[in-house]
């Protein structure tokens, strides 16, 4: 039945398009027979005809500008296929920096952010990762920010999300939603689809909307309807339509209604609204952010990302910059800084074997370097999250410029003899 209304459809259709002098490609056309996944059924595998060409069903699913659409509305296929085109970017891209030369820890994190975050994350303003997923996401994204970084496999990996200035997945999924949201809902009606189809309740700056029989599959006789927009409910089994979520997500971001009205062209908005959306995007950013600083952090680790920036030592060579990344991730070559591979050895710093060998320790109090030290300030060598050594300003760069100089000149958490490479597994020392 299906199959003879996508006929009848697909003839009106090209009826229209001859009139206005248009033709339709048949051999692209894909076919695919969708269900949702409460319906227990066999994929169909009933083939249409159109235009005199028979058309088969597609094996799993669809491909339409870069997204693919499986039978049961799942999102495995597609974001499957994003993380191996996203591991492929990475493969190519890691060869341009070395451990310890070439790219800057900057320059990596830049096209990190610019090349593999994006092939990674296409297509999630429309379509949910799983949670199996997402863990998937996370575990190559922790390998781009090791390549940045250079630090250790024994990291923890929110300490290594703050040192590479790279978000966790869910916080990326959650900012790119946010600002979908505000960017649908502020655009003008009549220039975009999915924001005259949003419920005709919503307060918008127009009532224009474009009718829609979205609700229609949930008007049958047993059928649940959906939670609308303006529910407060977030645990009933009820599904939320995603036009309703995102109308649910907006009602959230915008402290006044109603909403303004995105800079444009044909309408020019007044400056107040403009004002108010870059306002509220800029809120969604801070709200980002702030969740970011208060992530599970391990307790030896005191600092926190900055806002829309790097840390300004990830400007100068990739060896120099790893020292710092290593100490400040509280694994490095430094004996107190112990993991999984050395339990048992001593904490003692080897120069003056009098106390244990921090990074505060080895850089600002051990006197066998005392004689390095002399003759400089003390805030040269403050390392203290709120020491002014990473100020964004003249005179933090010059304090950076003296630390590393500090830290290269005596050889500071270099590699000494050891038998395993840094960034080896458990499983990879003995082979």
């Amino acid at each position: 039945m299906n199959s003879k209304l996508l006929e009848v459809a697909f003839a009106r259709i090209k009826n229209i398009a001859t009139s206005l002098e248009l033709e339709f490609s048949i051999h692209k056309t894909d076919l695919i027979h969708w269900h949702t996944t409460r319906e227990k059924v066999a994929r169909s595998e009933h083939p249409i005809v159109v235009d005199g060409e028979c058309i088969q069903p597609a094996p799993k699913a669809v491909k339409w500008l870069g997204f693919h659409f499986e039978n049961n509305y799942g999102t495995w296929t597609h974001y499957a296929n994003r993380l191996a085109l996203a591991q492929a970017a990475f493969d190519r891209i890691k060869r341009l920096s070395s451990p310890g030369s070439r790219l800057t820890p900057y320059s990596a994190g830049r096209m990190a952010k610019a090349i593999i975050i994006p092939t990674l994350l296409y297509g999630t303003k429309y379509l949910d990762p799983s949670t199996t997923m997402r863990h998937k996401m996370e575990v190559l994204l922790n390998r781009v920010k090791r390549w940045i970084t250079n630090c250790f496999y024994s990291t923890n990996t929110n300490v290594l999300s703050a040192e590479a200035c790279i978000m966790p997945v869910d916080l990326y999924l959650e900012q790119i939603c946010d600002m979908a949201s505000i960017r649908w809902l502020t655009v003008l009606r009549d220039n975009n689809i999915a924001t005259a189809l949003f419920p005709l309740g919503f307060p918008l700056h127009d009532s224009f909307r474009l009718p829609s029989n979205r609700r229609a599959a949930f008007s049958k006789a047993g059928g649940m309807k959906p939670k609308t927009w303006d529910s407060t409910s977030y645990t009933s089994v009820q599904r939320i339509l995603p036009i309703d979520d995102m109308a649910r997500r907006a009602r959230l971001l915008f402290s006044n209604w109603p909403v303004p009205r995105k800079l444009n062209v044909w309408s020019p908005p007044d400056p107040d609204e403009c004002e108010y959306y870059d306002n509220t995007l800029k809120q969604v950013r801070e709200h980002i952010h702030q969740k970011w600083k208060l992530l599970n952090y391990s307790e030896y680790y005191s600092y926190r990302p900055a806002f829309r920036t790097c840390w300004r030592f990830m400007t100068i060579n990739k060896f120099a910059a790893s020292r710092l990344h290593q100490m400040r991730a509280g694994k490095s070559y430094l004996k107190a800084q112990k993991d999984w591979r050395n339990p048992e050895a001593s904490v003692l710093c080897p120069r003056c074997e009098n106390e244990p060998e921090t990074s505060e320790h080895i850089i600002a109090d051990c006197q066998a370097l005392a004689s390095a030290r002399a003759g400089q300030p003390d805030e040269n060598f403050d390392i203290s999250p709120e020491s002014l050594i990473w100020a964004e300003n003249k005179k933090g760069w010059d304090l950076m410029k003296c630390l590393v100089s500090f830290i290269s000149l005596n050889k500071l958490n270099f590699p000494g003899n050891m038998d395993f490479f840094p960034f080896t597994r458990a499983s990879q020392i003995q082979s």
